[in-house]
């Protein structure tokens, strides 16, 4: 994990985490902290985030090290994004579900992208979870996220024991604060201490992923020599299955592979399964497909991989 990210305080990742650990366990059957100051603590952080962006934003600041006064220099949204478009993006096998939560993901990377702006996100920042930590700040601050933000990172219905004393509340009513908890730090940019490995936080943060799948998209389009769409692209991606078939071993153990040429082999293999088959793959399939391309790629010159051998590949 990087400690540096824009002008975060030196140590803000190690703030973070510690932070993140005084909230939810890695594992909730062998967690030693007590359950009342564990409850305290989530308790404290979804009454911010229930009583205003600005109350959130504090907090957060908080746990990364940063003063009321430091300016965050990361990129502001276009548009406010709403609770609406984050569910939307939980629903993609919903045409109209779909169509919004392309739109509000091309406006994030658009965001974050354009050459317009001063300091535009990188993929190498895009990578780390306090970029997306310090994007929730200061697009809290801005007014780019629904104010008070807890619908937007949550479904779990804890207003009626979040102010209940820690001490009287019972198992299930902490399991409650435990998963809005985990929700909320998901959304905000991933728990990497409870769930490891390189990109998780592109399954977890709905707004990393957002930029990651349209990233994607655009670099598998524009390595597959005009035979895919940017639409046809960001389609496969955008299937449940594929993204974390996607993130988990291709995306990971590509190697060699340029990021955008493997893509465009990914997304072409997924198409021509979709095609002969009527259906998307399941997961355990695309899982396959992009497990096959990165090993039987291996004893292949990398100059003689183009997006058509690489889905051949993938067979």
């Amino acid at each position: 994990m990087m400690d540096k990210c824009r002008n975060l305080p030196e140590g803000a990742w190690k703030s973070y985490s510690q932070w993140q650990q005084t909230l939810v366990a890695k594992n909730r059957r062998t967690d030693q902290t007590s359950p009342a100051a564990r409850a305290e603590a989530q308790q404290r952080l979804l009454a911010a985030a229930a009583n205003s962006a600005s109350a959130l934003a504090t907090m957060l600041r908080g746990a990364l090290g940063l003063s009321g006064g430091d300016t965050l220099e990361v990129p502001l949204l276009r548009s406010p994004l709403t609770a609406a478009d984050l569910r939307a993006s939980q629903q993609p096998g919903m045409p109209a579900a779909a169509k919004a939560t392309q739109r509000w993901e091309q406006m994030l990377h658009e965001s974050l992208s354009s050459p317009q702006n001063a300091a535009p996100a990188t993929r190498s920042e895009a990578a780390q979870v306090l970029f997306w930590v310090a994007c929730s700040v200061a697009w809290l601050e801005s007014g780019g996220l629904e104010n008070p933000p807890a619908q937007m990172y949550t479904e779990q219905r804890f207003g009626p024991i979040a102010h209940v004393g820690p001490n009287a509340l019972d198992n299930k009513q902490r399991h409650l604060l435990d998963n809005a908890s985990r929700d909320v730090l998901r959304a905000l940019g991933g728990i990497p201490h409870v769930r490891s490995g390189h990109n998780n936080h592109l399954l977890d943060c709905p707004t990393a992923r957002a930029w990651w799948r349209i990233e994607m998209a655009q670099q598998a389009q524009s390595n597959s020599d005009g035979e895919l769409s940017f639409t046809d692209c960001y389609e496969i991606f955008l299937q449940r299955g594929c993204w974390r078939a996607w993130t988990t071993t291709a995306m990971t153990m590509a190697g060699r592979l340029s990021t955008g040429r493997c893509a465009a082999g990914f997304a072409s293999a997924i198409r021509t399964h979709e095609t002969r088959h009527g259906a998307w793959p399941d997961g355990a399939r695309a899982r396959e497909i992009a497990s096959n391309i990165v090993r039987r790629s291996a004893s292949f010159y990398a100059g003689m991989l183009d997006h058509r051998t690489l889905a051949r590949l993938a067979e």
